[in-house]
């Protein structure tokens, strides 16, 4: 049995481009001799694949967040000295990330004073 090619394109936008590129991608393959299916979300109708995508990925976050909950509880009942090992490196990360935050915020503001 021959493989088939699955082509998706979910865009939804009224300005779509990148339908010719979808269209290019499927006339190549079938010109390889490939079996191709082209589904286009908007011409098929499938408005709900959003919210069906939103709650997936939510309810995926939501899953990991507990899993790392329980095993950090575990972890650190387990070995109790060795419980905030590593929050170096991430409180690393948040400062650094603020501190950007907070260069681009003058950054802006410099900007805007200069246009006065």
């Amino acid at each position: 049995m021959a493989d088939r090619i699955l082509v998706f394109y979910g865009s939804y936008r009224s300005d779509r481009m990148g339908i010719r590129l979808a269209n290019f991608i499927v006339k190549g393959l079938q010109g390889r001799g490939e079996t191709t299916e082209f589904i286009d979300a908007k011409s098929v109708g499938l408005p709900i694949l959003a919210l069906v995508l939103f709650i997936g990925l939510f309810a995926g976050i939501l899953i990991s967040l507990e899993v790392g909950y329980r095993i950090g509880r575990r972890s650190s009942k387990r070995n109790p000295e060795r419980g905030f090992e590593g929050l170096g490196a991430m409180e690393a990360a948040i400062f650094s990330l603020l501190g950007l935050l907070l260069a681009f915020s003058f950054s802006g503001a410099t900007s805007r004073f200069d246009a006065r």
